[in-house]
């Protein structure tokens, strides 16, 4: 066997290979607010990372059924082995009050865009969140504690307010770092954050919210 032929032949194996292989994972899928109600447009934020780089986002789309929501997103990825994160956005209309179960579906094909169809997925994971009736909702007023502040590895903060709230911790760039449910009564935060400023927003469940500087020594 000469070695053109050879390198053909490996050439091949390879494309095959990468053409069915699963390239992407699901890391987390989140939703703001973490508490919608029925008046809220609600962005859906799906963190996914790649095998290879890199990996430009082809087509994606979401799809309300009832109480599920369909969603997916196709990626191209190239040719260098390195991890290669992406973060897509959805945006939900305002929704019935009720349950609801999104499924969402990752794929990825070779690039350039448009490129080659996902043969299998290669993740899929879902969440499940409520919407609240604004209607239910009574007029409260906001109390609550959030200490310490610096603070090393955790904020402890006790909600005293009638209903739970959605924390969303962000960095100076605006790029969101932490988030956690805040439910009434003492709640410990455990962020593991890196020395510095933060911005801190809780959003209650009535629509309501407090913006807090925090400090990380």
């Amino acid at each position: 066997m000469n070695m053109k032929y050879t390198l053909l032949v490996s050439f091949l194996v390879l494309s095959f290979s990468l053409s069915f292989s699963q390239f992407g994972s699901i890391n987390s899928i989140i939703i703001h607010p973490l508490i919608p109600n029925d008046t809220d447009t609600i962005t859906v934020l799906v963190d996914q990372t790649f095998s290879y780089s890199s990996c430009d986002l082809d087509t994606k789309g979401i799809n309300v059924q009832n109480n599920s929501i369909i969603s997916y997103s196709h990626h191209c990825v190239g040719m260098l082995t390195a991890l290669c994160n992406a973060k897509d956005t959805f945006q939900l209309g305002p929704l019935l009050a009720g349950t609801y179960t999104l499924f969402h579906t990752t794929t990825s094909g070779m690039a350039p865009a448009p490129c080659s169809p996902g043969i299998v997925p290669d993740d899929v994971d879902t969440l499940q969140f409520e919407v609240v009736s604004t209607s239910g909702l009574e007029i409260q007023t906001i109390s609550y504690e959030l200490y310490p502040n610096p603070s090393i590895d955790q904020f402890i903060i006790e909600n005293s307010s009638k209903g739970s709230a959605s924390l969303m911790i962000y960095d100076v760039k605006g790029k969101l770092v932490h988030f956690q449910l805040i439910n009434k009564g003492k709640n410990i935060v455990n962020h593991f954050l890196n020395k510095g400023i933060y911005i801190g927003e809780l959003e209650f469940i009535n629509g309501e919210y407090r913006v807090i500087k925090l400090v990380v020594k």
